[in-house]
């Protein structure tokens, strides 16, 4: 996936350019982003919604290939 610069990740937060996706669409979009694109909340529900569980913040930080992981195999959303 391509990744945002500076200028194109704080337009796609203020004008709220998230909201056109779907919580897996967030999902996936967000956790291979090294930029925070939408507000951290939005993104987080939108894993545990993916995922159908919880997930702690930490998680987002020490396991992101394990959530790039889980994010994949969950096709069809």
């Amino acid at each position: 996936m391509e990744q945002l610069n500076e200028k194109e990740a704080l337009n796609f937060f203020d004008n709220n350019m998230w909201k056109e996706m779907s919580f897996i669409e967030r999902a996936r979009f967000q956790i291979y982003q090294d930029r925070l694109c939408m507000p951290f909340g939005i993104f987080h529900e939108a894993v545990e919604k993916s995922l159908a569980r919880p997930v702690f913040d930490i998680e987002l930080a020490l396991n992101r290939d394990g959530i790039k992981k889980d994010l994949g195999e969950k096709e069809g959303e």
